[in-house]
């Protein structure tokens, strides 16, 4: 097996020595956060070099799928997880609500491609969910506990469209004058994602690392709820979209259980007390790893 194929396979490893290292090493690794918004930039240029913009658009000819998938990550599983988190305390069942209402980020493209997902369909989520959940976000957490936020709609906007369009376009532009380059090169794309992926972990976990480490007592069961509901995530989001293909089911899954952290900390930092910070920024450790069991289990779903 050659290093890049144990790379690929071995990316679940890659991401916990990122986290170990992120928290241990926080001085270090949270410089690395400063370079996320690249690196998902790079990583995207990469998965555009694989894949054929016909392919990104043949899923927008699906308007009525992509809207169903849209409305059941948005609203009905949001509401779901209210309603399951109801038992436990004030502060948890906002950071689950919150959690759940996210958009999907757009490093779900690459864990797609990681664990042979369909790319493009996570990709287009992520990049629809985003323009979306300004006008969603608020509107459940208004509907459900009477809570007044505001999103930067213009600033999501702009920040999602930047992210792609400019990794897109750069992406093209090598097809037109690199692509024997491109197509002898594609085997090695994988593992460079694990690589740039793993940096991205280590980034923003040492961001958070000092919050994290300061706040031990409560970590272990949040974290046991936090694992519970990326479960509940990951195979919801699977099993909602039966009928499609496998690689399609996985992207779908994905792009549920892969939804922007960064978001949520901001918002829940801005919005909530400290508590419900500390549930997101601890729900990027299940969001760093729970890739890994999902990719040892997945061989035996439909």
């Amino acid at each position: 097996m050659q290093l890049y194929e144990k790379i690929e396979k071995s990316f679940g490893l890659f991401f916990i020595l990122a986290i170990i290292m992120g928290l241990l090493f926080s001085d270090y690794s949270k410089t690395v956060g400063d370079y996320v918004m690249y690196l998902l930039m790079i990583i995207l240029f990469l998965i555009f070099l694989k894949i054929d913009l016909k392919e990104i658009l043949s899923h927008i000819r699906r308007p009525v799928l992509l809207g169903y998938i849209l409305l059941m990550n948005l609203a009905v599983l949001p509401l779901l997880i209210y309603l399951l988190s109801l038992p436990f305390e004030k502060d948890i069942i906002i950071g689950l609500l919150l959690l759940a209402s996210l958009p999907t980020g757009t490093a779900a493209a690459a864990l797609t491609d990681i664990i042979k997902g369909r790319t493009s369909l996570t990709l287009l989520i992520a990049v629809l969910s985003s323009f979306i959940v300004p006008l969603t976000l608020p509107s459940i957490f208004y509907f459900l506990l009477g809570a007044k936020i505001e999103l930067d709609y213009p600033g999501l906007f702009l920040t999602t469209f930047w992210l792609v369009f400019i990794p897109l376009v750069i992406a093209q532009l090598a097809k037109q004058f690199f692509i024997k380059h491109i197509e002898k090169s594609k085997k090695y794309y994988s593992s460079i994602t694990v690589i740039l992926a793993s940096l991205i972990v280590l980034g923003v976990i040492g961001k958070e690392a000092g919050y994290i480490l300061s706040n031990t007592s409560e970590i272990l069961n949040i974290l046991l709820i936090l694992y519970m509901v990326f479960f509940v995530f990951q195979l919801a989001g699977y099993f909602m979209v039966f009928w499609l293909k496998k690689d399609e089911k996985i992207a779908v899954s994905v792009s549920k259980t892969m939804m922007n952290p960064a978001l949520g900390v901001v918002l829940a930092s801005t919005f909530f007390s400290s508590k419900v910070a500390l549930i997101l920024i601890l729900s990027e450790i299940p969001w760093s790893t729970i890739l890994i069991f999902f990719k040892l289990y997945k061989k035996y779903l439909p």
